[in-house]
């Protein structure tokens, strides 16, 4: 009978799970998008396709994996989509995943530089599929770091697409070779004075990030909207902020948002 009831009880999970991604779908695509989706679905295909009101071109998932979660977090919740007090100019997307926050960016913002920037090669190929149609939207293939170093993936066999770490190694081949670029190199590489937006979701990187180095560019980035791993993540991003003293803060959702004061 306990069999049963856990059963019974993870039965019932998955039917709300399956009726609240509906419901999701038929809110941002409308009827036969969803329909068409679901469709997909049945036949497992690896990789399904969604047409969103408001997007210009059509967007790619891998069914199965964390792409739905981050889809409906950055579309749905609109977690990253934050008010800003002017037409942004250079936008920054660290930890870019499969680029749906850089899509939803490149629709609202058509005018703004829109850098994409992802480590992982599978979420890269990803990425492209869906950033293709944007010639405001840059890939780059690397990792924000505090230094231009050697990286790796630190967990390759992580099933959570969305949850891949990089660390500091010297021992690079071909297949995992990744260098860290720093924000001060990205601002004087694309001859910009300022970063208008910087969302940064970067799986615990960003306690590298905001510990050494970030003298050179924070006091030039105008909105940062970032997800903390951790409170003691929290804390160093945090510090680094309160030395300008010139950030209010806000929250929405999983992520914190910093914007400079005029």
């Amino acid at each position: 009978m306990r069999g049963q009831g856990l059963f019974s009880h993870l039965r019932e999970a998955f039917r709300r799970r399956r009726l609240s991604q509906v419901r999701v779908l038929f809110k941002l695509a409308g009827l036969w998008q969803t329909l068409s989706f679901l469709s997909q679905r049945l036949l497992n295909l690896p990789l399904t396709s969604l047409r969103l009101s408001g997007i210009a071109f059509p967007l790619y998932l891998r069914p199965g994996t964390s792409d739905w979660t981050a889809l409906r977090q950055v579309l749905e919740e609109r977690d990253c989509d934050v008010a800003l007090s002017q037409e942004p100019l250079l936008i920054v997307d660290g930890g870019a995943n499969v680029g749906f926050a850089s899509v939803l960016f490149a629709n609202k913002y058509p005018r703004a530089r829109i850098l994409a920037v992802e480590p992982h090669r599978d979420n890269s190929v990803i990425m492209r599929l869906n950033c293709r149609g944007y010639r405001n939207i840059e890939l780059i293939t690397s990792a924000i770091w505090s230094s231009n170093t050697c990286l790796e993936i630190a967990n390759p066999d992580c099933s959570i697409h969305g949850a891949f770490r990089v660390r500091e190694t010297t021992l690079l081949s071909e297949q995992n070779a990744l260098s860290g670029i720093t924000l001060a190199e990205l601002l004087d590489r694309y001859n910009a004075q300022e970063i208008d937006l910087l969302k940064l979701d970067v799986e615990g990187a960003e306690t590298e990030i905001f510990s050494s180095g970030y003298q050179d560019w924070i006091g030039r980035i105008k909105t940062l909207v970032i997800e903390c791993h951790g409170e003691s993540a929290e804390r160093v991003v945090r510090r680094a902020l309160a030395e300008t003293g010139r950030f209010r803060f806000s929250q929405r959702g999983e992520k914190l948002v910093f914007q400079r004061e005029a």
